[in-house]
């Protein structure tokens, strides 16, 4: 054996005899040995002085240190013979680690990683969210800050009928909230590889988590091939940052095409990536002047049952999806996308959100949705008094239904009352 190999094996049983290279399981914290990551080497460098240490300490002080500062997800540590006789390391706290391209095999070098803190729950656990940006009332702006309305008082009202201390969120399909912030959470979104405002989220924001692609399958919007490997590998090695500090991320929500995801799990898939926690999709419910409320909700079980399969599927494939998300949700016009000028038929909203009621309660996959409440979609509130709609007051008093677990290929009419009462609920958009 070479005295270099032998050198190396005399301070590996060192380092064990003094706890530098022993296992963490029991303190939360992962050795991760002849690891060393720094700025430009997957990490980023959390010490007041850039390539300077926090200081010679003991491995536990180095812990601590890090714990304490926030952002920091670990520590690199190196050692001499003489540190190590002395009980001490040269101690580097750690932000944005990013283990694949940090450097390895080094000799005198550890990574020590600190267990994320347990996934936060979704924003409003079987509950509801907004979806509203600049634009509002009308849409078609995309990514608009002007805010021509007081989105403080929309989201208050909104609360008030929600309940105190209820879950409440919103996004605004950008990486960071505009125009402010609230008591309510934010979640972040990533609009797309490329395009858009070219922003994407960091995992070391404030919000819990992150949203995927934005309608990716659709000309104008995200507008991205599922099978792009070096698309996918971009939100991979994002969605990576926000697992690596203990924080959720949900899918790329396609407009309908349970296969437009399925594609793009199986990219995730090949790339050795299984951290997504929630399926999210779009549905724009057919809604003529014909339409039905057994057929509104027939369709909208049909489409949820298809992505609950796909969840099946892939968690059958080693991922862990917990669950659906359903991040727009409103009529789409008399006729389809196609039929210009565009109009809904009226009642129809209402008789959608009674039934979509009903997929709530009877559907325990679906963890969390948004009303896309523009315009002739079906509005939540008053443009004129910031007062809440009677299409908005039934969204908000159900942000939190009780699940009923009964037929879910049916529906079962626990939203609206039915007669001539239900009739004219569903008939006017009444300010309450």
């Amino acid at each position: 054996m070479g005295l270099c190999n032998l050198m190396a094996a005399w301070l590996a049983l060192l380092l064990g005899r003094l706890g530098l290279r022993s296992p963490s399981a029991l303190d939360g914290w992962t050795r991760h040995s002849g690891v060393n990551c720094y700025s430009g080497k997957g990490a980023t460098d959390l010490e007041a002085h850039s390539g300077h240490p926090y200081g010679t300490v003991s491995l536990e002080e180095c812990k601590a240190a890090c714990e304490s500062l926030d952002g920091c997800q670990g520590v690199v540590v190196s050692w001499s013979i003489v540190s190590v006789l002395r009980g001490k390391v040269v101690c580097y706290r750690r932000g944005s680690i990013q283990l694949d391209q940090c450097l390895d095999h080094t000799l005198v070098f550890d990574l020590w990683t600190r267990a994320p803190s347990p996934p936060p729950g979704v924003p409003g656990t079987y509950g509801c969210g907004v979806a509203i940006a600049g634009d509002w009332p009308n849409c078609g702006a995309q990514f608009s800050e002007q805010y021509a309305f007081d989105l403080g008082a929309l989201m208050r009202k909104a609360q008030n009928v929600v309940g105190a201390g209820q879950p409440l969120w919103r996004y605004d399909w950008r990486s960071t909230q505009h125009p402010t912030g609230g008591p309510w959470t934010y979640v972040a979104m990533d609009w797309c590889p490329s395009g858009g405002k070219n922003e994407h989220p960091d995992p070391n924001g404030p919000s819990p988590g992150l949203m995927g692609w934005n309608e990716p399958n659709v000309p104008g919007q995200c507008n991205q091939d599922a099978g792009d490997s070096k698309a996918v590998g971009e939100f991979v090695a994002l969605a990576r940052r926000f697992k690596q500090v203990g924080k959720f991320v949900v899918s790329p929500a396609p407009s309908l095409d349970p296969q437009w995801l399925d594609t793009f799990l199986g990219v995730c898939s090949a790339q050795g990536f299984f951290g997504v926690d929630y399926l999210a999709y779009h549905h724009y419910v057919t809604c003529n002047d014909d339409t039905s409320g057994n057929s509104l909700y027939g369709e909208m079980s049909s489409v949820i049952e298809s992505f609950i399969a796909l969840m099946n599927k892939w968690n059958g494939r080693g991922f862990g999806i917990k669950g659906l998300w359903i991040t727009e949700i409103a009529c789409a016009p008399v006729g389809g996308w196609g039929n210009l000028p565009y109009r809904w038929a009226l009642g129809k909203p209402a008789l959608l959100m009674e039934k979509f009621i009903d997929i709530q309660r009877n559907y325990p996959e679906l963890k969390t949705w948004s009303w896309f409440g523009y315009g002739g979609f079906g509005n939540l509130w008053d443009q004129s008094t910031s007062a809440l709609t009677s299409l908005g007051n039934m969204y908000f008093s159900h942000c939190h239904p009780t699940r009923a677990g009964g037929n879910r290929t049916a529906a079962t009419s626990l939203g609206l009352p039915g007669g001539l009462v239900g009739e004219a609920l569903r008939e006017a958009l009444v300010v309450v």
